[in-house]
């Protein structure tokens, strides 16, 4: 299941966009409602179920990003692209100039509630992505450790990244380690591959 955290200063738009929210997946919910920024700042820094956020306020995008700010370092790791913007006050060209790493997109005034929706459902895909890659490295490594292989070896490092690599690019093909994997670890490590 998903969450999502609407802010929003009309509370009937949110309604709305929750409305619309809800009905596109059974596995998205919104789970919270806000119609002031500080109070939804409080809310993020000790909430720990939220995943997406949708920001829509009618205030320029600087003030957002400067409330941002106030967002403790570690929620804005856990909130990384999950916080979609949807701009009411007329600045969109300013969104060029804000820096964040919790923002995944930023909306203009003028965007459906489709578009948002999709928006939503590209950063669900994302994470979902980066959950099953993460979950096969800490599975690759917890064989190696197993296996009482020593990670403070390059050689190890190297073996990690071949057997990831094998595992989801070549999983159905014969692979020549010296075509095909030694040029990718050699070009990620910076290293000339010997022959």
């Amino acid at each position: 299941m998903v969450n999502v955290f609407i802010i929003d200063d009309n509370i009937y738009e949110a309604n709305e966009i929750m409305t619309q929210i809800n009905r596109i997946s059974e596995d998205i919910r919104v789970i919270k409602l806000s119609t002031d920024i500080n109070d939804a700042i409080r809310t993020l820094n000790n909430d720990e179920k939220i995943d997406i956020i949708l920001l829509n306020l009618k205030m320029p995008l600087r003030n957002i990003a400067l409330n941002l700010d106030k967002i403790m370092p570690k929620k804005r790791r856990k909130y990384k692209k999950s916080l979609i913007i949807k701009l009411k006050y007329n600045d969109y060209a300013e969104k060029k100039y804000i820096i964040n790493e919790m923002i995944y997109t930023i909306l203009s005034q003028q965007t459906e509630i489709y578009e948002l929706c999709n928006a939503i459902d590209k950063i669900i895909l994302e994470k979902n992505y980066f959950e099953k890659k993460n979950k096969l490295k800490l599975n690759i490594q917890s064989e190696l450790h197993y296996l009482r292989y020593n990670f403070s070896h390059k050689g190890t490092q190297y073996l990690e990244d071949i057997i990831y690599i094998v595992y989801t690019e070549y999983s159905n093909v014969i692979v020549n380690m010296n075509k095909d994997i030694y040029p990718i670890i050699a070009k990620k490590y910076n290293k000339n591959r010997k022959r």
